[in-house]
């Protein structure tokens, strides 16, 4: 079986991720296929393995070009590129009708809230996800076999996309093992102060839905009552959001004494990021399967998280749960962990824990009996 995978619209964060991590633990032999061709980005081909003798890698100049220019390729030239291939995997949720089989995934779940697509008003970003939504819902139903990564999501958008689709599974990501530690390793202190500080971090990107205009009012309350913390964020932002965050951390911390934001960092100082606080916030109210709450759960960091679906599916009680439109929520969810030394050794034990099941190896294996699955069928006429 020959495998052709349409990466047009993969750009970088999580789907970046699970694409460069599925192919660096895809095995021939084990996983029943000849070659990977891969149709991407040449910004993308960069977190690719290279020594890998069954992958090949094209980057058509349209691919490095607007979406418009990207959408236009995809649907009118990859055919054409692609027809020696046995497959199509479309990663990015995007794929159109082919003679082959062709499975696509479910990573994103901003086209299929509408509440949470309110929030960008009337604008291109708004209108970028109404597109989608069209755009997806077409390729989920016209597709082949479809892979969402929790339950939650599998339920939520089938429903809002009336899917019928019967050929489905639930894979979830991996975790990169740079980010695993012991447990017994994290440091479990209790004499905290304003010259070494208990240290919060939130990496994530900076989106409306991400609610960092909230952690940092939350924060700038509990620094103003005495408690000595500081919070630090990472991300790749988006224009109003960061405007809305700028203007938080003016209001709660004009010194800039506790409120840093160190904006996108390689993705290769992450693990370093997380080992080196003592809690993770995670305050969005719209995923899939967030990579990123995975990292800190094997980091064995303590993790004060929104109670928003997927979250409790991933997290389950190995976390504080806050409401992340609510700043007093927030505010007391920051405060128990900080003032537990107890609790975090608890919730630091059972996100590793959990985290174990995660890998990409698991992923890949997962996914690729899938894809062998699917294209039987299809063979077979059924």
């Amino acid at each position: 079986m020959r495998i052709g995978i349409d990466a047009s619209n993969i750009i970088g964060g999580g789907g970046l991720t699970h694409l460069a991590e599925l192919l660096t633990h895809a095995n021939p032999a084990i996983h029943q296929f000849e070659s990977i061709d891969v149709w991407g980005r040449a910004s993308v081909k960069a977190r690719f393995p290279v020594d890998r003798d069954f992958l090949s890698f094209h980057t058509p100049d349209a691919l490095n070009g607007n979406m418009l220019r990207r959408t236009h390729w995809s649907r009118y030239r990859f055919p054409t590129e692609a027809k020696n291939v046995d497959l199509v995997f479309a990663p990015g949720g995007s794929v159109r009708s082919m003679k082959v089989p062709t499975v696509t995934m479910s990573q994103n779940m901003l086209p299929f809230d509408v509440h949470e697509r309110r929030r960008y008003g009337w604008s291109p970003m708004r209108l970028k996800f109404e597109l989608l939504a069209i755009r997806q819902t077409a390729s989920f139903r016209n597709a082949n076999g479809l892979i969402f990564l929790t339950e939650y999501a599998k339920q939520t958008v089938s429903k809002v996309a009336r899917l019928k689709q019967k050929n489905v599974a639930v894979i979830p990501h991996g975790i990169n093992d740079h980010f695993r530690r012991p447990a017994e390793s994290y440091p479990i202190r209790e004499d905290y102060s304003y010259e070494k500080p208990f240290r919060f971090v939130y990496v994530s990107s900076i989106h409306r839905y991400k609610h960092h205009r909230e952690v940092v009012t939350a924060i700038g309350k509990l620094r103003k009552e005495g408690f000595p913390i500081t919070l630090d964020l990472y991300g790749r932002p988006e224009s109003v959001a960061l405007k809305e965050l700028r203007l938080a951390t003016t209001k709660a911390d004009p010194n800039s004494e506790f409120v840093h934001y160190h904006g996108s960092v390689p993705y290769a100082d992450l693990p370093g990021i997380y080992h080196d606080a003592d809690a993770f916030v995670f305050a969005s109210t719209c995923e899939n399967l967030p990579i990123i709450l995975l990292e800190a759960m094997a980091s064995a960091l303590p993790i004060c998280c929104s109670n928003r679906e997927p979250m409790p599916e991933v997290l389950r009680n190995a976390g504080d749960y806050f409401d992340a439109e609510d700043e007093h929520s927030i505010y007391e969810s920051l405060r128990r962990i900080y003032e537990s030394a107890e609790q975090r050794r608890t919730y630091s034990h059972a996100a590793k824990e959990l985290a174990n099941k995660y890998t990409w190896s698991r992923c890949a294996d997962r996914t690729f009996e899938f894809l062998r699955t699917t294209y039987d069928q299809f063979s077979q006429g059924k």
